[in-house]
């Protein structure tokens, strides 16, 4: 067998080997690695909502989220945002928290439990402190009073009040149709039971209807017939400061106009010339004696017109001693 036969043999027989173990080991890798977990989608609350909140936009409150199939809840849950609408919550629920149907209740034909603590307390309404017919049980209002005592005032006794019944309603109906009824039960604290009786013998009671799950703006304001009879009274504007122009000089009365030119000619001062001042010429060379404990002495060197050398001392005494040493030098060389 030929030489260069051995070596094709030969190298055949490693990729072999080689494309073998790959892919025993790709196998291997995929057998070892655990099956993927199933998952679901729940519906969980985003924020915390509260008890008795009508759930008429759910998306508001909830969302969609997957968990692994494992951490599935025991009791029932729910998937679509369709099968919360316009159902109402008998309990309070926290954020990251799941919705069963335990925790619902049909909002049309479910009666409304009173929170712990609170009463059952009646009061005599008309249709129109009724809001027209439009409260129905499950609805928040505030409660207002009226007075006519001295000056006419209205002012907001208790907030956020729950409907327990109206009439002989203790479940909401057809949303469109309109209730009369004579008396309200709302659910109030013993104190604020007490609070209203007293208000009942003051005035007239009335009561505002919220819109649906929305976040109310209080006031404490308390309205009085001033408020309607003068309506919108802006503060008094403050009027900006007059600075009178200063008058005109006028001619001093017996004098001719030739008089008067003269004398504005005469006060007039006459403008001062401003002289260019020189700029300061700087010396081409400095020469700086220290003599002893002397200050130091300085020495001023500038090019003169001329051709030469001009010197400019700082020192005008030791500038004349040095010229007069020089003329003795020149007058006995």
């Amino acid at each position: 067998m030929k030489p260069k036969t051995m070596v094709l043999m030969v190298v055949a027989v490693g990729c072999g080997l080689a494309a073998s173990y790959m892919t025993s080991k790709l196998l291997a890798d995929r057998r070892e690695q655990p099956p993927a977990e199933e998952k679901i989608k729940l519906l969980v609350s985003k924020t915390r909502v509260p008890k008795n909140t009508v759930l008429k936009d759910p998306e508001k409150f909830f969302e969609v989220k997957e968990r692994n199939k494992s951490d599935e809840p025991k009791e029932k849950y729910f998937t679509e945002f369709v099968q919360l609408k316009d159902k109402r919550l008998k309990k309070e629920l926290k954020p990251e928290v799941h919705v069963s149907p335990e925790d619902l209740q049909d909002r049309t034909t479910s009666t409304l439990d009173v929170p712990p603590g609170y009463g059952g307390f009646g009061l005599k309404v008309t249709a129109a402190s009724l809001a027209g017919g439009y409260v129905w049980p499950g609805d928040k209002v505030d409660i207002i009073l009226t007075t006519r005592t001295g000056k006419a005032n209205a002012r907001t006794v208790l907030r956020d009040v729950l409907v327990l019944a109206v009439g002989d309603k203790i479940i909401r109906e057809a949303e469109s149709a309109s209730l009369q009824a004579n008396t309200v039960s709302v659910a109030l604290l013993p104190d604020d039971a007490a609070k209203i009786r007293v208000a009942e013998s003051l005035g007239e009671l009335s009561l505002w209807l919220h819109g649906s799950d929305e976040v109310v703006t209080h006031g404490s304001k308390v309205i009085t017939e001033d408020d309607i009879l003068r309506p919108g009274q802006a503060e008094p504007k403050e009027t900006p400061a007059v600075v009178a122009k200063p008058e005109p000089e006028k001619p001093l009365p017996g004098l001719t106009l030739p008089e008067v030119e003269q004398i504005a000619a005469a006060q007039k001062k006459p403008k001062q010339e401003l002289v260019e001042e020189e700029p300061v010429k700087k010396p081409n060379w400095t020469l700086t004696i220290y003599p002893g404990f002397d200050p130091p002495i300085q020495q001023h060197y500038y090019d003169g017109p001329e051709g030469g050398i001009v010197r400019d001392d700082s020192d005008p005494a030791a500038a004349a001693k040095k010229d007069k040493k020089d003329k003795k030098k020149a007058e006995n060389p």
